[in-house]
C-alpha cells in the first residue's frame, strides 16, 4: 500500500496542492462529582490554523495532510455552601464559595485525510475520513475564587 501511495505522489508532483487554513473549535469538558459538587458547563469558542497539502492519487481521490495550531478547552463553575462551626462560641455559619475556570490547552495536530471529490453542479462534494495525532504544547488555567460568608462578607482572588 505504502508504495502505491509513494508511486502516485509521484505521478501527481505537478498537481500537488498547497493550502492554508483556519477555523473556529467549539469544545467543552464533561466532568461529574460523587460528592455533591455542582458543576455547570459552557463551551469555549477558540480557533485553528495551519498549513495544509493535498496530493492527488487518482480518479476522485487524494490524500491530504495538515499541520495545525489549534486552542480547545471549556469554561465551567463549580458552587458549594457549607456550614461552619466556630468552636469558642457554638455558631454556625454557612460559607458559600463559587469558583470560575477558565481552561486554554494548545494543541500542535496532525490530521490526515483520504478525500473524494465528485462533481455536483458547478461546483465539487467532496468528503474525507481519516485519523489525526495531537501533541499538547501548552496552555493555562484561570480562576476566579469568591467566598462569602454573612461574617466575613465577600473574600475574592
Amino acid at each position: 500500500m505504502l508504495g502505491v501511495l509513494v508511486i502516485a505522489c509521484i505521478y501527481a508532483q505537478g498537481q500537488i496542492r498547497f493550502g492554508v487554513k483556519g477555523g473556529m473549535n467549539v469544545s467543552s469538558f464533561d466532568m461529574s462529582s460523587a460528592q455533591g459538587i455542582s458543576l455547570s458547563f459552557s463551551n469555549r469558542i477558540a480557533f485553528n490554523a495551519g498549513a495544509l497539502v493535498e496530493i492527488p492519487i487518482g480518479g476522485f481521490f487524494a490524500v491530504q495532510p495538515e499541520l495545525l495550531l489549534s486552542s480547545k478547552g471549556a469554561r465551567f463553575e463549580i458552587s458549594n455552601t457549607d456550614m461552619y462551626t466556630i468552636d469558642e462560641r457554638s455558631i454556625d455559619v454557612e460559607m458559600t464559595q463559587k469558583m470560575k475556570f477558565t481552561i486554554t490547552p494548545f494543541y500542535v495536530e496532525l490530521p490526515v485525510y483520504l478525500k473524494a471529490g465528485f462533481e455536483a453542479g458547478p461546483g465539487k462534494f467532496i468528503l474525507g475520513i481519516g485519523p489525526y495525532i495531537a501533541y499538547g504544547v501548552g496552555g493555562k488555567l484561570k480562576a476566579d475564587v469568591k467566598m462569602t460568608s454573612p461574617l466575613v462578607g465577600t473574600l475574592a482572588s
